[in-house]
C-alpha cells in the first residue's frame, strides 16, 4: 500500500478570487502535543455530529487547557454558523437559481454535492499560556464578517442573527476570519496548567 500526498495549490482551479480561500492567519505556538481534524462532505454534515465526537475525544485528555464546556460552546456554534450560512445557504442558493434556470423542482438530490466542513482543533501555547486552537472552514461564499464583528464590538447585534459569534467572542482570546469569510479560527487560553 501506498500513499502519496499531492499539495493542490487552489489558485489554479478557482474561477474567480472569490473562490480562493485565504487562512485567517492567528499566531500560536504548535506544541504537537494533541491534534484533531474532520471534515464532512456532501450528504454527511446531514449524517454526523462532529461536535460530539471531536468533544469526546478532547475529555479524554488528562491535561484539559480550556474547560471541556467553553470549547464545545465555541465549536458548536462556529460549526453551526458553518453549516447554516455557509453549506445550507449555499444549497439553497443552488436550488433556486436551478429552479429559476430549468423549472426543475427536483434539484435537492444533489445539492450537498462539492459542499464541504472542515474542523480542526489543537493544543497550543498562546502568549506562553496553555490553549486549544480551533478552524471552522467551509465551501459556503462567506459573510460580512466586519459588520457583524464590529456589531458584536459595539453590542448592537440582533440576537436572532448573531448571537453565536458573540458567545464565540466572549470566550475567546481571538476569534480571527479569512477575507471571504468562510474560514474562522479561535483561539482560547485557560487555567494555566502545564500543557
Amino acid at each position: 500500500v501506498s500513499l502519496v500526498v499531492l499539495p493542490c495549490v487552489e489558485e489554479l482551479f478557482a474561477e474567480n478570487e472569490r473562490d480562493v480561500v485565504r487562512p485567517a492567519h492567528v499566531v500560536h505556538e504548535h506544541t504537537g502535543n494533541w491534534k484533531w481534524s474532520m471534515e464532512l462532505s456532501g450528504s454527511s454534515v446531514y449524517d454526523v455530529d462532529p461536535v460530539r465526537l471531536i468533544i469526546g475525544e478532547y475529555s479524554k485528555l488528562l491535561t484539559i487547557p480550556v474547560e471541556v464546556m467553553d470549547v464545545h460552546n465555541v465549536m458548536s456554534e462556529l460549526y453551526k454558523n458553518a453549516l447554516e450560512y455557509g453549506v445550507f445557504r449555499s444549497a439553497r442558493k443552488t436550488m433556486e437559481r436551478e429552479i429559476r434556470c430549468n423549472r426543475n423542482e427536483d434539484t435537492n438530490n444533489n445539492l450537498l454535492d462539492g459542499c464541504f466542513i472542515k474542523l480542526d482543533i489543537e493544543l497550543i501555547k498562546h502568549e506562553d499560556r496553555p490553549g486549544v486552537y480551533i478552524k471552522v472552514e467551509d465551501s459556503g461564499r462567506g459573510f460580512d464578517h466586519a459588520a457583524v464583528m464590529a456589531a458584536v464590538d459595539g453590542d448592537t447585534v440582533d440576537v436572532s442573527a448573531g448571537y453565536g459569534l458573540v458567545l464565540a467572542s466572549s470566550l475567546c482570546d481571538q476569534l480571527t476570519f479569512n477575507e471571504t469569510g468562510n474560514c474562522v479560527e479561535a483561539v482560547m487560553t485557560g487555567n494555566g496548567g502545564p500543557l
